[in-house]
């Protein structure tokens, strides 16, 4: 096996491309509140090594789950890269510290080591407390929101506004666990079961979008409610015509989670 190669799965663990996303998701949140081009990307950046440290970290240590559940991953095909992982964790560990450390805000460099602590400690959350970890994550995504939220006028919302999206993050995860569940502990969706999960994971979107329409006080808000009732509707049809599985439509969460975020940038 090439160095090369050796070097490219050990970075696989830090899912580049879903870091990348967040990283893009972010950096949109902080266009939305009209950021200019140059400083939002700056402010967004320590999303991008943040998220992939804590892939990074957990995977080094959910290797024996993920034997079950994701065997493809790099640690679950080649244990002997547990050195190279842990060095890229440790690359990325430092990156992250830099760019919290030369943020301009410093209530914003707080809450950038707050979400890098949260992820970085999921693992213990999900070995020690498996029935928590989806409101773990759920709350752990308000905090960049609410970063993007206190830059554009150094001002938070109200908390009620963020419940939309920890009710939206929280499906997302929960239907992340359903085609895992022969292999997790006692999760929520072990717990429940595939069925009961699968109806928990629709209702939990249809409250949030419920409270993004009742909460919502302007034409663009209105319009982002009515996309996310259209993509729930979507979302129904798929599962219960086309017997899609939770796998399949977890592509419907991005835009799903995205659409309560505006509630609180607004």
């Amino acid at each position: 096996m090439s160095s090369g190669a050796n070097i490219r799965r050990a970075f696989s663990t830090a899912r580049p491309t879903r870091a990348f996303l967040l990283f893009a998701a972010v950096l949109l949140g902080f266009l939305y509140v009209q950021t200019p081009l140059f400083p939002a990307t700056f402010q967004a950046a320590p999303m991008l090594l943040i998220a992939a440290a804590g892939f990074c970290i957990n995977d080094i240590f959910d290797q024996e789950q993920d034997r079950i559940n994701h065997p493809e991953r790099a640690l679950s095909e080649y244990p002997a890269l547990s050195h190279l992982v842990t060095t890229t964790y440790i690359f990325l560990f430092v990156g992250s510290i830099m760019l919290i450390a030369i943020q301009p805000l410093p209530l914003a460099k707080f809450l950038w080591s707050l979400l890098f602590i949260a992820l970085s400690n999921y693992s213990f959350i999900k070995r020690n407390f498996p029935s928590l970890k989806n409101v773990y994550i759920a709350f752990s995504s308000t905090v960049p929101l609410a970063i993007i939220d206190f830059s554009s006028d150094e001002l938070f919302s109200s908390p009620w506004l963020f419940a939309p999206l920890v009710l939206a993050v929280f499906a997302r995860e929960l239907a992340c666990d359903v085609p895992d569940i022969n292999g997790d502990d006692a999760t929520i969706a072990v717990r429940l079961g595939e069925g009961t999960s699968s109806r928990l994971v629709f209702a939990c979107y249809a409250v949030s979008l419920s409270l993004l329409t009742f909460l919502s006080n302007g034409e663009r808000q209105f319009v982002i409610a009515a996309v996310g009732w259209g993509l729930l509707a979507l979302y129904s049809v798929f599962k219960s015509k086309y017997r899609w599985s939770e796998r399949r439509l977890i592509l419907f969460s991005a835009p799903l989670v995205i659409c309560p975020a505006v509630l609180v940038l607004n």
